[in-house]
């Protein structure tokens, strides 16, 4: 096991890199082994005009990384409701999918297993609509038989799940069951909330990265389940990435990086603060529990997902794929442009770097990667 001071200053000094040779213009990293933060860093700016500087507590948009959070709140609905992964979709919401995903586990639903990545030809807004939307249409694969990541609706889906265990929206419980209570600085469903400096997202720039390649490649084909899952979510997956006129009801969200990686320490460390349990330990086992593996129909890569969190992957060929940790049980997930975030239950660690200056990323990309593997071995 490395010396943890040289870990952490390997790790503080590829930060700096990414300023210097990577195009950050403002970021910050922070790493949290238990209830302590080990590292943290920030630097550069909230804007593109260089008029305001990140701080720590600087928040910003994450795209999917915040489905960390808002996984941990559909599994914590679940659990108070005495309901499990295992319980049947049915038993919750029997008319989503034309009623094909009745007799399915919600970990089919969870894991993006469901055959449902977009809703086709959507000309509603809000919630409600899309839900309604979503009752109507036949998943585009048999349940359970493929999978592909659900970027445009896993938010959605996530949303009525808790509405109808806790009959208030995610956002809402996540705030006063959670956030509230940890003093989180991690927001879903708003984008500037009132308090807190919120950094501006700044265009997409620089190379394609290589493990995105694929993904890019195939949204360059309108009739391609990554076109129209991302075409759907009003995601910028390229610089020329159309436009939906309508208002999407997607669960966006902001977030600081000591807040994110907080919140993946406690994932980590079994639920537990101070004799608080925040998160039921069922929780935390069920987000490091593999549930699928293989080629992702939207990704167009190998992916793996637990029950509502991605994990890593194996490589038949090559071995493991380290997108989170040289642990087995990590799980986290990257967001479009370059954020990322994760726990680790083998090591109590919980990592999370957010930027500004979008990279062509979805997966998580080389500039995250070099900042996370020096903390694989602990």
């Amino acid at each position: 096991m490395p010396d943890l001071n040289e870990t952490v200053s390997k790790a503080s000094q590829e930060f700096l890199l990414n300023f210097m040779q990577h195009g950050d213009i403002g970021a910050a990293l922070s790493v949290w082994m238990g209830a302590t933060e080990i590292c943290s860093k920030e630097g550069g700016f909230i804007d593109e005009e260089r008029a305001g500087h990140w701080k720590k507590n600087t928040m910003v948009t994450v795209n999917s990384a915040i489905n960390g959070p808002v996984a941990a709140t559909v599994l914590t609905a679940l659990y108070n409701a005495g309901l499990s992964p295992d319980t049947l979709i049915g038993d919750i919401w029997p008319e989503l999918g034309n009623g094909k995903l009745a007799q399915f586990p919600l970990r089919i639903l969870l894991s993006h297993q469901a055959g449902l990545p977009f809703i086709e030809n959507f000309q509603g807004s809000g919630h409600d609509d899309a839900v309604a939307a979503l009752n109507q249409q036949s998943p585009v694969w048999e349940p359970g038989t493929a999978h592909g990541y659900h970027v445009g609706t896993f938010s959605i889906i996530a949303d009525e799940i808790v509405r109808r265990l806790e009959l208030v929206p995610l956002p809402d419980f996540w705030r006063s069951q959670i956030a509230d209570i940890l003093g989180l600085n991690i927001w879903i469903g708003e984008t500037r909330p009132a308090k807190g400096s919120v950094a501006n997202a700044l265009h997409v720039h620089g190379p394609i990265d290589p493990g995105s390649f694929a993904a890019l490649e195939s949204f360059e084909r309108k009739d391609s389940l990554t076109y129209r899952a991302y075409q759907f979510s009003n995601c910028g997956i390229s610089e020329s990435a159309p436009r939906p006129e309508f208002p999407l009801p997607r669960v966006s969200g902001i977030a600081s990086a000591a807040s994110l990686a907080r919140f993946y320490s406690l994932m980590a460390s079994g639920g537990d603060r101070a004799g608080f349990q925040v998160f039921p330990h069922a929780v935390c086992d069920w987000a490091g529990e593999l549930v699928v593996e293989g080629f992702d129909q939207v990704l167009k890569t190998t992916t793996a997902f637990s029950v509502g969190f991605m994990k890593d992957p194996v490589d038949y060929h090559s071995g493991k794929i380290h997108l989170f940790s040289s642990s087995p049980g990590a799980f986290g997930y990257p967001g479009e442009g370059g954020s990322f975030a994760f726990g680790d239950p083998g090591t109590q660690l919980g990592f999370a770097y957010v930027a500004n200056e979008m990279d062509r990323s979805l997966l998580p990309s080389e500039k995250a990667l070099r900042l996370s593997r020096p903390f694989y071995e602990f």
